[in-house]
């Protein structure tokens, strides 16, 4: 992992001179998407957040290198007389393809890796437990925005990617609106 973190600092550094920088952030609706049978309560839906930056080359404009985090929330199920409750967060590295449909509005796909960390948590009357799993997972994104301004976007997105949890494995994922700045 930390090879290819390395590998994509040097080509950003190398590519600097030629790139353009972008930071971005958003909230929305993330949804956790496990199996409910046989619980009491399924709240498989909560809050979530993105921050991120990219490196683009502006004389394509259709290619970038973007890194971020993403908080996916927490899910919580009942099953009597315990309460399960699943928290996942995600570093991730992927290639944006970028496209332009007018002036202002364009859209982006994502493809790469995530490092996500998935904490289950365990309570039931007297005993509490959780248990911790990091994954490398496929991460993939896609969304439009809109430029206001040559610098300034709203962006609208869905990113998605797999948690894993005491054996049980689902699909994480992220729609969220927020802004994109560009120097």
């Amino acid at each position: 992992m930390k090879k290819i973190i390395s590998a994509a600092l040097l080509t950003l550094a190398v590519g600097g001179a030629h790139a353009q920088a972008y930071v971005g952030g958003a909230i929305g609706l993330s949804k956790l998407d496990l199996d409910c049978t046989g619980t009491t309560r399924c709240d498989d839906t909560d809050g979530g957040y993105k921050a991120y930056v990219g490196y683009a080359d502006p004389t394509s404009k259709h290619f970038a290198l973007e890194a971020g985090v993403i908080d996916f929330g927490e899910a919580n199920y009942d099953v009597p007389p315990a309460t399960l409750a699943i928290e996942t967060q995600a570093f991730y590295m992927a290639v944006a393809v970028r496209w332009n449909f007018t002036g202002n509005f364009g859209g982006h796909t994502k493809l790469g890796f995530a490092n996500v960390k998935t904490t289950c948590s365990v309570a039931a009357p007297g005993f509490f437990g959780s248990i911790s799993e990091t994954d490398t997972r496929v991460f993939v994104g896609l969304g439009l925005d809109y430029a206001f301004t040559k610098n300034l976007k709203a962006v609208a997105s869905i990113d998605g990617s797999k948690a894993d949890c005491a054996g049980e494995s689902g699909t994480v994922s992220l729609l969220s609106i927020g802004a994109q700045y560009s120097f």
